[in-house]
């Protein structure tokens, strides 16, 4: 457990955060990848020394221990591996970053970002 900011209630609290990538087309949504992200900062994380870094388990550990933008890349690399066919990738504004959509370019992906509605943009 870590100390994840929640941004609506603007708190903190422990826990962990899943990013979820899943596949639609356009009427149904299938979850198929996730990740359980935790912090970054090595203090706050429980750090096992004894995990055999060949397994699965390890590089699941470090993927929870990176940023939520590295993160999606990584599933959607893994999930492209799995031959699941897709065209575009549509993300929340958040992880919107110029490295995020190159890297996502790069993959041979179009990018759709959600852009969230704020009472200002209403």
């Amino acid at each position: 457990m870590t100390k994840i900011f929640d941004h609506a209630n603007h708190a903190f609290f422990y826990g962990l955060r899943m990013l979820t990538l899943g596949w639609t087309d356009g009427n149904t949504f299938l979850p198929v990848n996730h990740v359980l992200l935790s912090s970054e900062n090595k203090s706050q994380n429980n750090e096992d020394k004894g995990i055999d870094q060949r397994c699965n388990g390890y590089r699941r550990r470090k993927l929870a221990l990176s940023k939520g933008t590295e993160a999606i890349i990584e599933l959607i690399k893994e999930t492209k591996k799995a031959l699941l066919p897709a065209d575009y990738v549509l993300f929340d504004s958040w992880f919107t970053s110029p490295k995020t959509l190159i890297a996502v370019k790069a993959l041979g992906y179009d990018v759709i970002a959600m852009i969230k509605r704020t009472e200002r943009t209403r």
